[in-house]
């Protein structure tokens, strides 16, 4: 996982972050999903009312996650989320 300001996570440390408080469930759009055998990469954008470490986040920023197909199930192996805080 990867953030608009350079910071990265693996699963691990992601998880045991300070995670993203939401207020609502956000809103998805403009999506555009390319599928080639068992890799899926999702291009959408966000609109949510979110806070991070105490500071707002963009409200409305594009996202890209890539998923891998195993065993029949989907798994993310990568996300970006390019929103950035707000000043």
């Amino acid at each position: 996982m990867m953030r608009a300001d350079g910071s990265g996570y693996d699963k691990k440390g992601y998880l045991g972050s300070a995670l993203p408080k939401v207020a609502a469930i956000p809103e998805f759009s403009k999506s555009s999903i390319t599928e080639k055998g068992d890799v899926l990469v999702a291009r959408y954008f966000v609109t949510v009312n979110e806070t991070r470490d105490g500071k707002k986040v963009q409200a409305h920023a594009p996202r890209l996650t890539v998923f891998r197909r195993d065993a029949g199930k989907w798994l993310v192996v990568a996300h970006g989320n390019f929103a950035t805080l707000e000043n």
